[in-house]
């Protein structure tokens, strides 16, 4: 008998990354209110701090103001969709000081919205394709997000009902950790600078698909959802001293095999929860 094969996808991750100080990260109503919009599909069905999920929700008791901060600081929410092309909505909150001394820098404080999507079906489709971006685009200003990018990773699987890489899989070398350490330094599909970092950073990318609102700039390099190989030649010039970058340093076992990774803090962190000028607060 033949050996069944799980069928292989690309995975689009949508990732917004919030102060803790702003008022839209309260509350579940801006992730209801943009998901019902955009794509109903994403809408949770369960919730917790933890697998199993331990909650229910049905489109009856999903009340829009429900408060995502309850819990302990340094805990994880995840909310999963019941549709087989959405899965994961999860909410990182920051640490909670009592475990690590680095939660009370300013550069831990913030949240980070993250929605997983097929990718392949996402490219197949030129409507599901313009409801992300819409939804990535706006919000990326309704959280008030100081940055948000989205990357397409191929070659996944399904194992057990959830969504994993293989040994095939290209995983986005992003920086590591529960810091902010500046601005990723690989392309993305989509990116979003927010006010923190708009004026830092316009001038390296004009010339480019970029589109500037008054709460930052939107980059999209592509119509459709593209990897990291079919980027490397499309990489913004954004200031060296913004980026921060994954160094081999730490040890990690991945399938089996020992690799280094680390993170390299960028020179140059802004304010991140400004809402003027970038100037006025550096790191």
């Amino acid at each position: 008998m033949a050996q069944k094969t799980e069928p292989r996808f690309d995975l689009l991750t949508l990732e917004w990354y919030v102060h803790v100080s702003k008022p839209p990260i309260a509350t579940a109503r801006p992730f209801v209110e943009l998901l019902r919009k955009y794509c109903p599909q994403a809408l949770p069905r369960r919730f917790g701090f933890h697998e199993p999920l331990e909650g229910k929700l049905s489109v009856k008791n999903m009340h829009p103001s429900c408060n995502i901060g309850s819990g302990s600081a340094n805990q994880r929410t995840s909310y999963c969709s019941s549709s087989p092309k959405v899965r994961v909505l999860e909410v990182t909150f920051p640490f909670h000081p009592k475990i690590g001394t680095f939660a009370n820098k300013p550069t831990a404080q913030f949240v980070s919205i993250c929605l997983e999507f097929d990718g392949t079906m996402v490219s197949a489709d030129s409507r599901w394709c313009e409801n992300v971006v819409s939804l990535f685009t706006e919000g990326a200003v309704v959280f008030e997000a100081f940055y948000a990018h989205s990357y397409l990773e191929p070659d996944y699987t399904i194992y057990r009902g959830w969504w994993s890489p293989t040994r095939e899989t290209k995983q986005y070398p992003l920086p590591y950790g529960h810091e902010w350490y500046g601005i990723p330094d690989v392309t993305t599909w989509l990116n979003c600078y927010g006010r923190p970092y708009k004026s830092l950073v316009e001038e390296s990318l004009r010339g480019l698909a970029m589109t500037v609102r008054e709460g930052g700039i939107l980059l999209k390099l592509g119509e459709k959802p593209v990897d990291l190989d079919a980027l490397r030649n499309s990489a913004p010039r954004i200031p060296f001293e913004l980026l921060g970058r994954r160094t081999e340093e730490r040890m990690v076992i991945q399938w089996g095999k020992p690799v280094r990774f680390g993170t390299e803090r960028a020179p140059l962190i802004p304010e991140l929860s400004a809402q003027a000028s970038p100037d006025s607060g550096r790191t």
